[in-house]
């Protein structure tokens, strides 16, 4: 299922400008006036719609919630950030991984528990940033220090200097591994690369 971002053929980190542009320009393609009234015209128009105004509501901190993420959800509804997180396991399952940072981001502060510091955490080790990596572990060990599994996601990032630990996600072993078992080829290829680098060169 696509991002509203993706619909509109837009990074998250696009401006307000450069989204409105976007906007405007799929706009004057698909209208149904400029398209004989094409009933898939007005189809994608109306998702190009919905899409532009999901966009304006996350940005102004008015909803994250929406028919994108499975559901009719409204502002504070809780079953629907749980979707919304599951959600973003299969973004970066798939490889999506700006989809997943725009959809955690999206949820609010007050609703961001020690699973979506978990899953943030693996958004910012497949973008390389190691040090925001461990820090979002970190708080998520930190709200649940009983959860085994972020519990040793911390630990793996945290001991990266002195060796990798395997770490497959619980049983989903298809979910971002942390760590490798190749030895000393992947260990001193880490020392002047990133942990994300490790890990290609691994798998």
């Amino acid at each position: 299922m696509k991002t509203p971002y993706e619909i509109l053929g837009v990074s998250p980190t696009a401006t307000d400008d450069e989204i409105k542009s976007a906007y405007r320009a799929l706009a004057k393609k698909y209208h149904p006036d400029t398209n004989g009234g094409s009933e898939y015209a007005a189809e994608k128009m109306r998702e190009i719609n919905a899409a532009y105004d999901k966009i304006q509501d996350m940005r102004s901190g008015k909803s994250s919630g929406g028919n994108y993420y499975g559901g009719n959800a409204s502002y504070g509804d809780t079953n629907a950030y749980e979707r919304m997180k599951s959600t973003a396991r299969d973004y970066l399952n798939a490889g999506n991984v700006l989809g997943a940072l725009s959809l955690l981001q999206s949820i609010p502060e007050g609703y961001r528990d020690a699973e979506w510091h978990y899953i943030m955490g693996h958004v910012y080790l497949r973008l390389n940033n190691n040090a925001r990596a461990s820090r979002e572990f970190g708080m998520a060990h930190s709200m649940d220090p009983s959860n085994e599994e972020y519990r040793t996601a911390y630990e793996s990032i945290s001991s990266r200097s002195q060796g990798y630990t395997e770490y497959t996600g619980g049983n989903d072993t298809s979910f971002i591994p942390l760590g490798c078992s190749c030895c000393d080829p992947c260990s001193c290829l880490c020392c002047c690369s990133s942990l994300y680098d490790c890990l290609r060169c691994c798998f």
